[in-house]
């Protein structure tokens, strides 16, 4: 799953993140700014709300957004 959401975060921000699993400090910074963003509740962690934010910005045409 992280991998995943390292992946969506290049997708819809141009985060810049190695997907490799490990969701260490940059990876939260990059979940922090997508929040951000997205104008949702910013904690940098990947739950519910993030998810499907995430996922929906990621797959949309004209991402990346931020």
């Amino acid at each position: 799953m992280v991998q995943q959401a390292q992946c969506y975060l290049n997708q819809a921000i141009d985060a810049g993140l190695d997907v490799d699993g490990d969701f260490g400090r940059v990876t939260q910074s990059a979940t922090r700014a997508f929040q951000q963003c997205a104008g949702i509740v910013v904690d940098g962690r990947v739950g519910a709300q993030t998810w499907s934010f995430l996922s929906f910005w990621a797959n949309a045409p004209d991402a990346p957004f931020c």
